[in-house]
Parts: structure tokens; C-alpha cells; sequence
């Protein structure tokens, strides 16, 4: 129970974290109609397009996509790759007497803006050494300087590869206020998620070696596999962000990163079937071929598209593999066996999660800037490393009191092999008491019968022979073992 009790702690404080966002000087939401034309013409960075076409941000784009302008029929087709500026003209009532800062949630994958034509900031790189912003909050600030009161331009040129969006908040604020909210959420974002895939990377360590050590327990593997797949690839794409001059491209990290994720759902699987004793050799054997089959094929493509699209369809088989994980731990629930209820405690911080999320991007009840949900699967994750390491603790304490028990029972075992010695000598020393030859009497018939109780008689000390017909029997001595007999 106090694992649990832990875990929704975590998540509460989270949550509280989430709402502790510092406040906002917001000039105006720059959110509604854009202009977004393919062409790649430098002057676009300070001259409004006249080919243009009008889209609403923010937007997900699957491609291709076609964009068509219904009032004057124009049409522009995003390609799986390219170049769009995307622009929009905003007014000030007066000159600014401070810098602002242009924010923008995500965008998907590169881009360079620019303020009245006046570069402001860049993310990710553009090809041929292309590098993809992913998850980068973005804040460009904009010298008062460059800006005056009427209108002005801010053009932004994207370089997109096989996905395209751009996310929530689309805003001018203060840069003051801007700078604070952004280090929040790059905080949010970036470190504390980074932070969390490291503690990952530990815990994919620990159990491995804990089984190395453990041959026996099949399950610390697979759970120990099953939070690398997942941190090594997010921890890739974390560098990438802070480090976008490293000398490798933007897809080589999306080939690498991948089969990590492919391969979760049946290591997380396995790691399950294993540990509630539910798994057979051929069983192991498919569950681990369909992701070798799907890497071999994804690392084999030549485009981010289609690397993607691989990707995609090893949702498909992920989504398998968590109905079984649901329909195995839904057994063990019938069986009231504890481990049923891990899976579905997992779950939990994943639920939750989201749905702060619809209350927050979806109904607007919530006010956020932070998506709350990516942050399910390490708890998932936790939890259950929690829950084995709770096992292996009192397994450990266990194995101490066994421990003491049994060296209490070796010393009373040696106790005893040297009470049986004394019995054995002491035993000896009785038969020899009794004579060899039995005497004859005359008048009276004699036999010899020694059958002690255990191993030797009450401590016999001698038999006198007074006279004829007259013995004394002494026995009971005090005391026992050798000095006794």
C-alpha cells in the first residue's frame, strides 16, 4: 500500500506543479488565421506574400495535404518534405516601451523567424544537416526597437519532413514575463522529463544486472529491457534538442530511436507473463520475432516518411500486445492474485494524466501550457519498479531472518553431534560395565538383559557383592553424559 500512497503523492505534486505556472504579460494571442505560402524566397521574411493561402493556427497536418483558399480558388499541396513561410501581420496601439517575445508551443520540424524582416530566433537546423526541434517550446525575443505601433510583420519559414504541426500557445507577450514562463515550461518539458528517462536508464540497469546475478528470475530482464527501450530513444531525442550542432542527422537519431519503441510493448509483456508465471518458450519466441521483423524492415527505409510510416504500423501489433497484457492481468484479478492489480494501478497516473489534459486543451477548464500525459508511462514504469523492488526488499529481509534462523539452527545441530558423541562414549563405557562372562551361582540362574531407554541407562554406578545372596546396586548418579557413566 505505501508504494501506491507514493505514487499519488508524485502525481498530485506533479499536477500542483503543472498549476503553479508563473504569471503572464500577454500582449495579444497571435492563435486564428495565418498566411502560409511554399515559396522560398528570402524577402519574405519582411514583405506579406501575395500568393499566400490562408490557414488557422495552431494545426496538425497529415501529408501530402492540399490547402485551397475557398474565396479566391487558389490551391498550395504540401509535399511529404519542404519549405512554407507562414506569416502574419499584428497591431500595436503604441510603441512598446520594453522587448516582447513571439511564443509557440511546438513546431514541427525546423524553423527561422523573423520580426519586420529582423531575425528574432531559430529552432532545430535546416537540411542538409537537418535537425528537428521536437517538444521545443518556442520563445523569440523581439527588440522594442524593431517594432512600432500600427502594423507588423512576423514571418516564420518551417522546414517540415513527413510531419507537420504547429501547437499551442501562439501568443506575444512580455519578455520579462515570457522568459519566466518559458524556463517553466522548458523545465517542464525538457529537464524534469530528462530527468525522469535517466532514472530510467538506471533502473533498466539495475534489473538486469539484478538478473545476471539472478538467472532464475526471467522477469528483472525484460523489465529492465523494457525501460531502456524507452529512455535510450527519448534520451536521444532529448540530446539532439540541447545539442543540434552534433555532427549526425535528424533521421539517423529517428532510425536509432525507434525499434526502442517497437520492441516496449513485448519486452513490457513478457516482463508481465514471466513474472505471474504465465509464459512458454514459444511464446517468448513470437512475441520477440515481430519486433525484430519490424526493425530490420524500419531500419532499412531511406526517408523520415517512411520510417514513420513503419512506426505507425507497429501501433497496430502495440495495441495487441496491451489487450493481452489486459486479458492476462484480468486472470490473476479473477484469481485474486496480487499481481493482478499492478497493470490497472499503472494505469492510474496514465488516466489521470489525460484527463487533466482534455480539461485543459480540450474543454479550456483548466489553464496549462504543459501536456501532463506524456508523463503516464514513466509512472508506469515506476510503479512497477517500485512494486518489484518492494518484492526484492522483502525478499532481502526475508532471506536475513532465514539466515539467523539458520545459523541458530547450525549451532544447536553441532550442539547435539557433540551430545550424541558424549551418549555414544558414555554408552561404551556402560557395556563395559557388564561382565564378559556371566558368573555361575550355584542355586541361581543368571542372564543379562541392557536395553536403555535411549542409548544408555540412568547413570549405573556399580554392583557390590556383600555376601552370598546380598549385592548392592547403586545408581542414579548425579549428573550426565561421560562423567556420569
Amino acid at each position: 500500500m505505501k508504494p501506491i500512497v507514493t505514487i499519488i503523492i508524485w502525481l498530485c505534486a506533479l499536477i500542483a506543479l503543472n498549476g503553479c505556472a508563473p504569471s503572464l504579460d500577454i500582449v495579444q494571442s497571435l492563435e486564428g488565421t495565418w498566411q502560409l505560402t511554399t515559396t522560398d524566397r528570402t524577402e519574405c521574411s519582411h514583405i506579406l506574400s501575395t500568393d499566400s493561402i490562408p490557414i488557422t493556427l495552431p494545426f496538425v497536418i497529415n501529408l501530402p495535404y492540399t490547402l485551397e483558399n475557398t474565396k479566391t480558388g487558389n490551391a498550395i499541396t504540401l509535399a511529404e518534405s519542404g519549405y512554407v513561410w507562414i506569416q502574419k501581420e499584428f497591431v500595436l496601439d503604441a510603441a512598446p516601451t520594453q522587448d516582447l517575445a513571439l511564443q509557440i508551443g511546438e513546431i514541427m520540424n525546423a524553423d527561422m523567424a523573423f520580426c519586420n524582416g529582423v531575425f528574432i530566433g531559430t529552432s532545430g537546423r535546416f537540411p542538409p544537416h537537418f535537425k528537428s526541434a521536437w517538444n521545443q517550446f518556442r520563445h523569440y525575443t523581439i527588440p522594442a526597437s524593431i517594432v512600432h505601433k500600427g502594423k507588423n510583420l512576423l514571418s516564420l519559414k518551417i522546414y517540415y519532413d513527413a510531419e507537420f504541426w504547429i501547437n499551442a500557445p501562439v501568443r506575444l507577450v512580455t519578455n520579462s514575463s515570457g522568459k519566466v514562463a518559458f524556463d517553466y515550461i522548458n523545465f517542464m518539458r525538457i529537464h524534469l522529463m530528462q530527468a525522469m528517462f535517466f532514472i530510467m536508464m538506471t533502473l533498466a540497469i539495475f534489473f538486469i544486472v539484478m538478473f545476471y546475478y539472478q538467472r532464475d528470475s526471467v522477469e528483472y530482464l525484460f523489465f529492465g529491457l523494457a525501460c531502456l527501450s524507452v529512455a535510450f530513444p527519448q534520451l536521444l531525442h532529448f540530446i539532439e534538442n540541447l545539442y543540434p550542432d552534433l555532427p549526425y542527422s535528424s533521421n539517423t537519431v529517428l532510425k536509432v530511436s525507434q525499434p526502442g519503441l517497437i520492441f516496449f510493448p513485448a519486452f513490457l509483456n513478457l516482463f508481465y507473463r514471466y513474472h505471474v508465471g504465465r509464459n512458454k518458450p514459444w511464446i517468448t519466441s513470437i512475441y520477440l520475432l515481430i519486433p525484430i521483423v519490424l526493425t530490420l524492415v524500419l531500419v532499412c527505409q531511406n526517408t523520415r516518411s517512411s520510417i514513420l510510416f513503419i512506426r505507425k504500423k507497429s501501433l497496430v501489433v502495440a495495441i495487441l500486445f496491451m489487450i493481452d497484457i489486459f486479458v492476462t492481468s484480468g486472470l490473476q484479478l479473477i484469481q485474486r492474485r496480487k499481481a493482478g492489480f499492478l497493470i490497472f494501478i499503472g494505469i492510474v497516473p496514465m488516466v489521470l494524466l489525460g484527463l487533466h489534459d482534455v480539461l485543459a486543451f480540450g474543454f479550456k477548464v483548466i489553464p496549462s501550457d504543459i501536456v501532463l500525459y506524456v508523463y503516464g508511462l514513466p509512472f508506469l514504469l515506476f510503479i512497477i519498479a517500485i512494486y518489484l523492488v518492494n518484492i526484492f526488499v522483502t525478499a532481502l529481509r526475508q532471506s536475513k531472518e532465514l539466515n539467523i534462523q539458520l545459523q541458530q539452527l547450525l549451532h544447536d545441530a553441532k550442539k547435539l553431534a557433540y551430545l550424541e558423541k558424549e551418549l555414544d562414549i558414555a554408552r561404551t563405557i556402560q557395556n563395559q560395565l557388564l561382565p564378559s562372562v556371566i558368573p555361575a551361582v550355584k542355586g541361581m540362574d543368571i542372564a543379562i538383559r541392557f536395553q536403555p531407554a535411549l542409548r544408555i541407562g540412568g547413570d549405573i554406578y556399580n554392583i557390590f557383592q556383600l555376601k552370598d545372596g546380598v549385592v548392592i546396586f547403586l545408581a542414579d548418579v548425579v549428573g550426565h553424559g561421560i562423567p556420569a557413566a
